[in-house]
């Protein structure tokens, strides 16, 4: 628990100072996720199940915005989701990342492609996680959206979490990928 706070705060100092210089610029997402693939692996074994349907909430802040593209810094917090075999075991991530569009424009609608990057906290309850300590990991994002106003959007990405249970001798990577519909407004 000690390791995971540190790096939250650590991430938090980093993304938050530019967010804040860049407050003009956010955006509010909120996502709906489609059912995703939850899988465990430890060397030669691995495990996929189904995962319930889920909703995020993001915050993102440009840095950095022109005619032809947008860079920045996001926070997004996903409510615990349940595995469809296992509804009492529930888990979430919440993913601090940097973020890219490249936008497309013609005649009056502007498409755009997107890319995150960054880390995730890993959190689960206790029918979830067990006797392990959970460790976050990398969260990567790439898709595709359209500006339908001047200050609304819609997106469709695939999304991908990863991260640790550890449960001291043995170490087993988790990875969390779905198709996530998102809509977000500027402010």
């Amino acid at each position: 628990m000690g390791k995971r706070l540190r790096v939250f705060v650590l991430s938090a100092f980093l993304v938050l100072p530019l967010g804040a210089r860049a407050l003009a610029q956010g955006n509010l997402r909120i996502s709906f996720d489609m059912s995703g693939d939850h899988e465990y692996s430890s060397g030669p074994w691995s495990v996929t199940e189904d995962i319930e349907t889920g909703v995020c909430a993001a915050l993102e802040f440009a840095t950095q915005d022109t005619r032809d593209a947008q860079v920045g810094v996001g926070i997004e917090y996903q409510v615990p989701r349940e595995l469809s075999d296992h509804p009492d075991e529930e888990f979430n991530f919440i993913p601090l990342y940097f973020y890219a569009k490249m936008y497309a424009r013609s005649g009056g609608s502007t498409a755009f492609l997107l890319g995150r990057f960054g880390y995730n906290l890993y959190e689960g309850n206790d029918d979830y996680k067990g006797a392990a300590d959970l460790e976050g990991g990398l969260y990567y994002a790439v898709g595709v959206g359209l500006i339908t106003t001047g200050s609304a959007e819609i997106e469709l990405t695939y999304v991908v979490n990863t991260g640790i249970m550890d449960f001291g001798a043995t170490d087993v990577d988790v990875e969390y990928s779905r198709v996530s519909f998102g809509v977000s407004v500027a402010f």
